[in-house]
């Protein structure tokens, strides 16, 4: 499997003792290290902290045990790393080199390390982010043609399959499948949350609502949880890899709008099999909603892939004026509105003109995507 950063990828793995792939459940993290690493012909061990007799075994070695343990390889891929309890302490014994091997971390949740840690990790280059394939990869694999005729089929089945071979009920049980596996494995055994009814609702009613505007108390009330147990379940699903979760952009300025949230999935498929519907897009009555959900995606995707540390926001007035995705980045500011229809012109808000009259912004349509999606 081929990515955006394949050559600086295999650079910083042979010169460096610590790589970390950080990316949703399933999407090949584990695998794409271990090409690399036969690749260049290094020796190493995958271990796959996932399957709870793995974990029992390495979260029960002392400190000397492990330092012995991990000194037997040259390298050891460590799937889904947040399992292990041990994890800062291994990557201190690398630090101070009692342990020679390089590590390579695959997690899909927030691993156990200190945060300064993990800032310098991703200060040296050292972070990869490893979603589902971008736009661009796929194109670069299947070709522009390809992917050109299957993009409604990307609009609802999302970018975890390579390409389309199957017919519809192979993905819908596929992705409900990915579903269970993220509710059940992924958050219950990291939280021990052990409430797959009430996060399955929440999830349900964000992928109903993707694309407005929402504040958590709203949230709450639907689905009969308390705030703070809303908001934590949401910050939950964005450290799953799960959820794109945009705050307000406001300058104190009349009519906008504050406290509020717009809510996105990371995948057009995942999204779809939460409302069970995967229906042809000509049929859709979503339309609209599932190609803003994808193109803000999918420039998340190339931003994090391309190790850019941009962030997002929406924009909204309470006159209804709205700008589905403003991007910062250094001192420059990008707004972005969306319409399926490559007919439709869509013009800035004039308040939000007139308010922000330095940000450049930018209507996307069926024509004009791409080069929007792979603006560095």
């Amino acid at each position: 499997m081929s990515r955006i950063y394949d050559a600086l990828f295999k650079e910083k793995l042979v010169t460096n003792k610590i790589i970390w792939l950080e990316g949703p459940i399933g999407v090949g993290k584990s695998s794409y290290a271990a090409e690399a690493l036969t690749e260049k012909g290094v020796a190493f061990e995958k271990i796959d902290f996932r399957l709870k007799e793995v974990r029992t075994k390495f979260n029960n070695l002392t400190s000397k045990e492990i330092g012995w343990y991990f000194n037997q390889n040259s390298a050891y891929i460590l799937k889904d790393a947040q399992y292990f309890k041990s994890l800062q302490l291994l990557i201190d014994l690398v630090l101070s080199q009692e342990v020679r091997s390089s590590l390579v971390l695959t997690t899909a949740f927030k691993p156990g390390m200190n945060e300064e840690l993990k800032e310098a990790i991703k200060w040296e280059g050292l972070s990869f982010y490893f979603a589902p394939k971008t736009y661009y990869e796929n194109t670069m694999a299947n070709g522009m043609v390809y992917e050109e005729k299957n993009l409604e089929n990307r609009l609802v089945f999302g970018n975890m399959f390579s390409k389309f071979e199957h017919d519809t009920a192979y993905y819908s049980n596929q992705l409900s499948l990915k579903i269970d596996q993220i509710l059940n494995h992924q958050l219950g055994a990291f939280e021990r949350i052990n409430k797959k009814k009430p996060l399955q609702r929440l999830l349900q009613l964000l992928a109903l609502k993707i694309g407005e505007s929402v504040s958590f108390n709203e949230l709450a009330e639907m689905v009969e949880l308390d705030n703070e147990t809303v908001e934590r379940y949401i910050s939950l699903f964005q450290s799953a890899h799960l959820l794109i979760v945009l705050p307000t952009l406001f300058n104190d300025k009349r009519y906008e709008v504050k406290k509020q949230h717009v809510v996105y999935f990371i995948d057009n498929g995942i999204r779809n099999a939460l409302v069970d519907n995967f229906s042809a897009f000509e049929d859709r009555f979503d339309k609209e909603v599932l190609w803003k959900n994808w193109l803000i995606a999918e420039r998340y995707k190339w931003n994090n892939t391309n190790q850019k540390t941009s962030e997002f926001y929406f924009w909204k007035s309470h006159t209804r004026q709205f700008i589905d995705l403003i991007e910062v980045e250094d001192k420059e500011i990008f707004a972005m509105r969306c319409s399926w229809n490559k007919k439709k012109k869509v013009k800035e808000p004039p308040l939000f003109a007139a308010y922000y009259p330095n940000v450049i912004f930018k209507s996307v349509n069926r024509s004009t995507y791409l080069g929007y999606l792979t603006k560095k």
